[in-house]
This record gives C-alpha cells, structure tokens and sequence, in this order.
C-alpha cells in the first residue's frame, strides 16, 4: 500500500511538472504533457515485473552469496560509511513490503528462512544492477 501512495505522489508531481514545464512553457500538448509521465512510469513498472520474473525463473545457484559478485569490498565500506547509510537506510522503502519477501528485519532463525533471506538479498543485488544498466536507476 505504500508503494501505491509513492506511485501515486511521483505521477501527480510529474504530471505537474510536465504541464508546468512543459504545456505551459515548452508548448507541448497537454495530452504529451499528461501521458508522458504515466506512460514512463507504466514502463518502468512493467519492466521490473518482467526483471523480477526473469531473475526468479533463473538457476539458484546464480544467486550465491559466497560469489566474488555479492561480496563488498573495502572501498565500498568506506563509501557507504561517507554517505552515513546507517542514518537513513532504513527510511528507504524496500519493494518485498509491498508483498514478496520483505527483507527489513529477520522474521525467523530458521536454516530454510535465512537461505530464504539470503537468496531474495542477492536477487535484488542483482535487479538493482540491471535496472541502473538499463538506465533505470531504481
């Protein structure tokens, strides 16, 4: 439900903008002005479906943590530490709330569960790496 209030706030403001900018200074129409913004945002959304979908179809063993790939290097530590992740990671919305496998907080110590966990941590890995290759930095 959340995330339907986000979408919803984006689409308002980029309409907005777009017949603020747009229809009244660029002199778009105001049908350019208003599809514009919803047909990228349907888009974007129908392209993570089928991103989601793909990455969930592959091998598993894809997916292993152990795995150079998955693995942060120092200088990334450090980075993070300078954008202060700590302090605002956890206002960020996180896409298994809105109903897959929410990966917050720790729901159980159960072996199956954390591989679970583990497995969805190194799909997003992986969906974030493609959606900002496709230039939809997500």
């Amino acid at each position: 439900m959340m995330y339907m209030r986000i979408i919803l706030c984006t689409m308002i403001v980029d309409i907005g903008l777009a017949i603020g900018v747009g229809y009244a200074i660029v002199g778009i129409s105001l049908y350019e002005a208003i599809g514009g913004p919803i047909f990228t945002l349907a888009y974007v959304l129908v392209l993570l479906g089928v991103l989601d979908l793909l990455l969930h179809i592959l091998p598993k063993s894809l997916y292993d943590y152990k795995k150079k790939f998955y693995i942060s290097t120092k200088k990334e530590i450090q980075f993070y530490e300078k954008i202060n992740i700590r302090k605002w990671k956890g206002k960020v919305p996180e896409m298994g709330a809105s109903g897959g496998f929410s990966k917050r907080n720790l729901k159980s110590l159960e072996p199956e569960y954390i591989q679970r966990f583990i497995y969805e941590i190194c799909l997003g890995e992986i969906l974030h790496l493609l959606t900002g290759v496709l230039g939809l930095h997500v």
